[in-house]
């Protein structure tokens, strides 16, 4: 686990108002839903911040759970940290839970290897 410029904050704070500019364009954008009195949360945070640094493409957002309580019940947030990984405004990823800092690697990886467009397929065939 390697992190460019230690002690440097890497990710965002999302809040309702900047949410969907967030999810613009083909980026992966991974949020991490958590508080600041959570142990479980202040762990996960030293993973995802370092995960944001050796990934400068990718969008790392912060969701404070205390302080916007609107995303938190539009996604369902029953605990913290939920980690949720969107492409294309597509939800792909959602768990909660810490990860690892592998699963958490993993994870990026294989989204940036789907290709979106069988994703919307998928989607649409579920909804037909």
């Amino acid at each position: 686990m390697t992190a460019r410029g230690a002690g440097k904050r890497f990710s965002i704070d999302v809040t309702r108002d900047n949410f969907l500019g967030a999810l613009e364009g083909d980026r992966i954008a991974v949020f991490n839903f958590c508080t600041a009195s959570s142990p479980e949360c202040r762990g996960f945070n030293r993973i995802f911040e370092t995960c944001a640094a050796n990934h400068r493409d990718v969008l790392f957002g912060v969701v404070d759970t205390g302080r916007e309580s609107s995303l938190v019940d539009e996604f369902k947030v029953n605990s913290v940290p939920t980690v949720m990984l969107f492409r294309q405004r597509i939800l792909l990823f959602s768990q909660p839970g810490a990860l690892s800092f592998a699963q958490l690697e993993d994870l990026l990886d294989k989204a940036g290897g789907f290709d979106m467009d069988e994703v919307r397929g998928e989607i649409r065939k579920q909804c037909e």
